[in-house]
């Protein structure tokens, strides 16, 4: 309920361009949402597809790894499995 409460910059399917020394690459979450004091981020990767847990868990880490190097302190992310209504936290890679 959260989610859709007041309060929240939402960013629906925003790139986020991101370089290393080797090349630059685009990233685009489905859901980012910001606290209006954009200390917290949560992002949040909807699926209509069968669940393949390894593979979303690893594409939402991606994006709170790079809303981290973006400077936002708190970074949450949520793999939403639309048709069961599932939604599985998402832990931060190591």
């Amino acid at each position: 309920r959260n989610w859709f409460s007041p309060g929240w910059d939402l960013f629906n399917e925003r790139t986020i361009i991101s370089r290393t020394e080797a090349k630059a690459q685009s990233k685009r979450p489905d859901r980012v949402m910001l606290s209006s004091d954009h200390k917290q981020a949560i992002v949040i990767d909807f699926k209509f597809a069968a669940p393949d847990p390894q593979k979303h868990q690893e594409q939402v880490s991606n994006y709170m790894e790079l809303l981290t190097r973006m400077g936002y302190a708190e970074v949450k992310g949520y793999v939403w499995y639309v048709y069961t209504g599932k939604i599985d936290p998402v832990n931060p890679l190591t």
